[in-house]
């Protein structure tokens, strides 16, 4: 029995599938595909998947991970047989055996789409850079409940880049063991900086690294 992971991409509406039922989707796809991926045992076997730091609903990602097991060696067309049965959005990369351990994971990277219905306004990427060199106290919400933070120390850096209609602000921020949460971003610029805030965000996880910088993988 082999542990394997898998990279795969979500995009376009399965962003909005919710983790249950992206695991769900993942279980059923191995039957489609053929896949011996072994079952749990007990009186409702079925492919056991875990994600690797699951995505919110709504964001998309061109780097998610799954780790499962499997009877056997796989068949060297795996991701081909993968990709027929996965559902329009969902695309399998890779295959491979020997993935990091989710306690080397400490830093992902995002890119947040600013909309703005009626033009970027002037300075909005220089604000927004500099927003996060100060404290930013925002309600977050953990196992205890909802809570003050600074979420200043979880965003290890932020670059933004006009595009049309908007910003993209390409940050890389905490994740693993202290997860933020890119949606918090956006509600701090909603706080500190009104007269900045976008009219829609889009948010694109982009990669996953150690606390070295290396791709966690």
């Amino acid at each position: 029995m082999l542990k394997l992971r898998m990279r795969f991409r979500k995009e376009g509406f399965t962003a909005f599938i919710s983790h249950l039922d992206l695991m769900r989707t993942m279980q059923r796809s191995f039957a489609r595909a053929g896949l011996n991926a072994s079952h749990t045992e007990g009186f409702n076997p079925h492919v056991y998947v875990s994600m690797v730091l699951p995505l919110s609903v709504g964001h998309e990602s061109v780097t998610e991970l799954m780790d499962f097991e499997y009877d056997g060696e796989p068949p060297v067309d795996f991701v081909e047989k993968m990709n027929a049965a996965l559902p329009p959005g969902i695309v399998a990369e890779e295959v491979y055996e020997g993935g990091l351990k989710s306690k080397f994971l400490a830093k992902a990277s995002y890119d947040l789409r600013m909309f703005y219905d009626n033009g970027t306004p002037p300075d909005a990427a220089e604000k927004i850079e500099k927003l996060f060199q100060a404290p930013v106290i925002i309600e977050k919400r953990s196992k205890r409940g909802f809570g003050e933070t600074d979420i200043a120390p979880l965003v290890y850096g932020i670059k933004c880049d006009a595009v049309e209609n908007g910003l993209v602000a390409h940050v890389l921020v905490a994740a693993g063991a202290t997860t933020l949460n890119p949606a918090y971003l956006a509600t701090a610029i909603e706080k500190y900086l009104p007269e900045v805030k976008p009219d829609f965000v889009k948010y694109l996880r982009t990669g996953v690294f150690t606390a070295e910088g290396e791709k966690f993988r």
